[in-house]
């Protein structure tokens, strides 16, 4: 007992070269898609911590937050609107915010096709293909028929037995201001432009 005989010896932590190796790997990663998310947005899987569809910007005291509504134009006028998790229920929730930035906007906010880009753009697409079609190639051909394919789909599944003409896509500022008890106290709705697809016809 006097010189510690009958207790285990103090076991030393060894940390491997490939241990090292790892947490350095991850590091550098982690700092890559840093900059990378940065300077392109937010690829998928990453390690960083994903942004949330319900934050918002903060402005003047309000909360200004962005939204569209989704609205089938049947032929004699009459309007049938849905919200954006039920035009886009097919899809991952945390796909819907990227694909509504990128494919739903108001074409005169995309970016005009680029033939070519700078070498990082070049290898960026090189291992991310499409990353960037729904911004640089939303005035070709293929990609409004492609729209108005899905679009059209989308009117017949949840309008039934309407004859729909077009499709719009309303994006509007909500700025809100909020009283001390959480309560909302005052709300303005601002156009902020529209997506039209024709729906009956070839894409225009």
């Amino acid at each position: 007992m006097a010189d510690g005989s009958a207790f285990p010896a103090t076991q030393k932590t060894v940390v491997t070269p490939r241990v090292r190796a790892l947490f350095a790997a991850a590091a550098a990663l982690f700092a890559g898609q840093c900059v990378f998310i940065h300077f392109f947005g937010e690829p998928y899987p990453a390690l960083a911590m994903p942004t949330f569809s319900g934050s918002g910007g903060y402005r003047d005291g309000s909360v200004e937050l962005v939204r569209y509504d989704a609205v089938f134009v049947a032929d004699d006028g009459n309007e049938f609107s849905f919200a954006p998790n039920v035009l886009l229920a097919d899809f991952p929730d945390g796909h819907r915010a990227p694909i509504a930035a990128n494919a739903l906007r108001p074409r005169n906010e995309s970016l005009p096709t680029s033939p070519a880009g700078s070498r990082v753009r070049r290898i960026r697409d090189a291992i991310f293909p499409g990353f960037a079609a729904g911004n640089l190639k939303r005035n070709s051909p293929d990609y409004e028929a492609s729209l108005q394919k899905w679009l059209r789909e989308r009117a017949q599944a949840l309008v039934p037995g309407q004859t729909i003409s077009r499709a719009e896509i309303r994006w509007y500022r909500v700025a809100s201001t909020f009283g001390s008890d959480g309560t909302w106290t005052e709300s303005k709705r601002t156009p902020d432009g529209t997506l039209v697809v024709a729906l009956q016809g070839d894409a225009q």
